[in-house]
């Protein structure tokens, strides 16, 4: 009996951990989704077809296209040299931080709200690390801040396109 109520305390410790790779998901589905509001203001086209069109892209692909439309479209050099920052945010430990806390197999860890992700995929001796709640929750705010930047570019589109 003691063991079944061991478990259950052990979930119940592993809820803060759960709810913040939740936040990371989330915050990644925002920055997709605010990527695609750039490539649909930069082609003028409206968000349904942009998700359309461009849905099925990874993240990357999304900024590439982004920077494609950007240059084709002669938007000003800031938005450019935005979108390419943001590019290199994402692509220097973003999207691979975010795919461990979504992907990685989870096992328990000595610590409180501390877990240990395994990527298979990955070579060793990154391969197995421990994360905490607050590494979970600093990655989600990361990626906010890059949502953020992003939803800036799109209204600097449109203040361009549409200037008052």
């Amino acid at each position: 009996m003691s063991e079944v109520i061991s478990e259950k305390l052990r979930g119940q410790e592993q809820l803060p951990i759960l709810a913040s790779i939740g936040h990371v998901c989330l915050r990644w589905s925002l920055l997709e989704m605010a990527i695609l509001m750039v490539i649909a203001a930069l082609e003028d086209i409206p968000s349904e077809k942009a998700f359309l069109l461009y849905g099925g892209q990874n993240i990357l692909p999304r900024f590439d296209t982004a920077l494609r439309l950007a240059s084709y479209h002669k938007a000003p050099n800031p938005i450019v040299k935005e979108i390419k920052a943001l590019k290199g945010v994402i692509t220097k430990d973003l999207i691979e931080r975010r795919n461990q806390a979504v992907h990685g197999a989870h096992s328990d860890s000595e610590a409180s709200y501390e877990v240990k992700l395994t990527m298979t995929r990955w070579p060793e001796p990154k391969r197995t690390q421990k994360l905490s709640f607050q590494d979970f929750i600093c990655l989600g705010d990361e990626i906010r801040a890059a949502e953020e930047r992003t939803v800036r570019v799109f209204e600097e589109i449109g203040a361009w396109k549409f200037p008052e």
